[in-house]
């Protein structure tokens, strides 16, 4: 065979992607970095614009990589979010591997040095956790900062989905120590109901764990003799009629210190549909409507 075999050339965009990094990338080391900022963002629409929108987004990272080594936080979250911006546009969610990227970035942001970090820093993580709902480390790292500042009731939401319940157990109970004394019960509660009413008893009986042993209130028992009803069900030592049937009396017997928060009670009767199985009974009005209706 005569014929002369030629290794295929590189596409046009992964050319100028592999030419421009490198003089962007001393651009910015020669303090030039918001002009090699614009300069990266054209190239990741060029890369875009030639079907490539993952590539671009790859190279906003390793940029924003490039940009916090100098100190630059407010360049790097330019391109971080145009990136994630790009990754919104053609739907694509964040998988594992963006998603340790994120985290990597999110921990050089804490020693890049430059005055806004912290906010910089939150501002990439919130955008990052709105498309990434199942990593729970993104989801950590998010309601600590969130904590670090006092906004306890965002911190809780990131932290129920974070999958993380020692950092969730600390934030409870600084968040508790700052309530009055005779609601700190309730800060638990709603957290732990919370887990079992989207679904994640496990979460919950780990919680509850990390919290420690608490009896000292009616409704501290009431969450202890829940997340023992859970422990039953994992156990295959109650099903689930006899887990409706059990919740029914806890229901029922406790009564009053489920009703001290409107939102407890709400959260409480749906964790007890979508955990043990319990079915509304229906009010007597309800019956004579239903009969009625043939219902």
């Amino acid at each position: 065979d005569t014929r002369v075999h030629q290794v295929p050339a590189p596409r046009i965009p992964e050319m100028l992607a592999a030419q421009d990094e490198s003089v962007l990338a001393e651009r910015v080391r020669s303090g030039n970095a918001y002009e090699a900022t614009q300069l990266y963002i054209g190239q990741m629409g060029r890369l875009g614009q030639a079907g490539d929108a993952q590539g671009g987004e790859d190279l906003g990272f390793r940029a924003a990589g490039v940009l916090l080594e100098a100190g630059e936080a407010a360049c790097a979250t330019t391109v971080i979010l145009r990136a994630l911006d790009s990754m919104s546009v053609r739907k694509a969610s964040v998988d594992s591997a963006v998603g340790d990227k994120l985290i990597g970035l999110l921990g050089v942001y804490e020693t890049c040095g430059a005055v806004d970090a912290g906010a910089q820093k939150l501002s990439v993580a919130k955008v990052a956790c709105r498309l990434a709902p199942q990593h729970g480390m993104l989801h950590a790292v998010y309601g600590k900062d969130l904590q670090s500042l006092g906004r306890f009731a965002e911190a809780a939401k990131a932290l129920a989905r974070a999958d993380s319940p020692k950092d969730y157990a600390s934030l409870l109970t600084q968040w508790a120590g700052q309530g009055y004394q005779g609601e700190q019960d309730l800060f638990v509660a709603r957290a732990v109901v919370h887990l079992l009413a989207v679904g994640k008893a496990q979460q919950a009986v780990e919680l509850h764990r990390e919290m420690g042993a608490r009896s000292s209130t009616p409704l501290d028992h009431f969450i202890s003799c829940l997340i023992q009803l859970v422990e039953l069900q994992f156990a295959y030592q109650v099903g689930k009629e006899g887990s409706s049937r059990a919740f029914q009396a806890l229901l029922q017997g406790y009564t009053p210190s489920i009703a001290r928060d409107g939102g407890l009670r709400s959260l409480v009767l749906t964790a007890g549909q979508k955990q043990f199985g319990w079915v509304p009974r229906a009010s007597p009005l309800q019956s004579m409507l239903s009969s009625f209706l043939g219902g």
